[in-house]
Formats: structure tokens, C-alpha cells, sequence
């Protein structure tokens, strides 16, 4: 472009995100996460955790986002906190991640333009 350098996620990872997630329809999100979205840790009490098919689904979709995030640093800290469930994912952070993807989906057409 003449102003810059376009970085921009290709346009078929979010829609993509939002058929594996089922979430197409819903209200978009005007933030990309929820104030209460933390981190995991082993301290925190037995959760609702995710298992077999729904597990490998939040970790697929998870993979999306973090393919992602790499050209949308406003998602970088929810991808963060959600990327450290990836090995005992709850009902919680799933929630969290169809917040994200909702977030995704309102922002599709959001890029950065790298002045050169």
C-alpha cells in the first residue's frame, strides 16, 4: 500500500473459528476478554473440566486464535491467559474463548498498517 505495510489475518480463520465454536448468530463483543479471565493455576480448586470431544475442540480452536493473535496484538493477553488451559480446559475458559471469538468476529476487518 502506499502508506505501509498491511498486516492482516487472512479473512478465513474467523469464520472458521466461529463454525467449530457454533457461536455464529450472537452478539459481537466490544472487548476481547472478561475482567474476571485469569490465568490457570494447579492451586485453584477441581473446576468443571472439559473432557474427550470437547476438549480437543477447545484446543483446536485455541490453535486458531493463537495462529492469529500473531497479527492482532489487541487479543495477545487474553490469548496468554487462555493458552494456559490448554492442558486442563474448564467450562470457564471456554466461555472465555467464544467471548474471544465473538470479539474476532465484530473486529474482522481490523488490521495494522506498518509505516515504511
Amino acid at each position: 500500500m502506499p502508506e505501509g505495510i498491511l498486516v492482516q489475518p487472512s479473512g478465513t480463520y474467523i469464520p472458521k473459528l466461529i463454525n467449530m465454536l457454533k457461536i455464529s448468530g450472537r452478539r459481537k463483543k466490544d472487548l476481547e476478554h472478561h475482567a474476571v479471565l485469569e490465568t490457570y493455576s494447579s492451586e485453584f480448586p477441581e473446576q468443571d473440566v472439559l473432557t474427550g470431544e470437547e476438549a480437543s475442540l477447545f484446543r483446536s480452536a485455541l490453535g486458531l486464535i493463537l495462529y492469529i493473535s500473531h497479527d492482532r496484538p489487541d487479543i495477545l493477553f487474553a490469548t496468554k491467559a487462555l493458552a494456559t488451559w490448554m492442558s486442563y480446559p474448564c467450562v470457564k475458559a471456554k466461555a472465555a474463548l467464544k467471548h474471544l471469538a465473538l470479539y474476532l468476529a465484530g473486529t474482522v476487518c481490523w488490521c495494522i498498517v506498518e509505516k515504511v
